[in-house]
């Protein structure tokens, strides 16, 4: 006997397929939750990170040099996610800052700051940019 066109044995054969697929978790598979790994660019390629400060005691002054270090995250992080990818902790960046005098380090709580990193020769980050800025003053 056909049901919609189909012998017996085909409905036998679709649900065995139904059960394997069941049993496989289903006919779609789940989305991925995050990234597995950093997948490294190109060497040097530049791209942006999502940072937090994590370390340093100033912003610099008249006779210190500004040591503050943050922690990268990849772009789309939020403050507290736990499973967001890491890029680096610590990290000062590559780019020079100036001797003395007093940066303007925007605050990292929330949301953080946008940066800018790339991958070196090795595979390891590099922090390129923190959006630091000297700080100047109305004339």
């Amino acid at each position: 006997m056909k049901i919609w066109g189909l012998t017996r044995a085909d409905v036998s054969i679709l649900r065995k397929v139904v059960a394997a697929f069941r049993r496989a978790g289903g006919i779609f598979p789940p989305p991925p939750q995050r990234r597995p790994s950093a997948t490294p660019l190109p060497y040097g390629t530049l791209f942006a990170v999502r940072l937090w400060q994590d370390g340093g005691s100033t912003d610099g002054t008249a006779a210190a040099k500004c040591d503050r270090t943050y922690t990268a995250k990849e772009l789309d992080a939020i403050e507290g996610d736990e499973a967001a990818l890491v890029y680096g902790t610590e990290l000062t960046p590559v780019q020079a800052r100036p001797n003395l005098g007093q940066l303007d380090c925007p605050a990292t709580t929330g949301v953080g700051i946008v940066g800018v990193g790339f991958f070196d020769q090795a595979g390891e980050f590099q922090l390129w940019s923190a959006n630091e800025s000297l700080h100047t003053t109305a004339c």
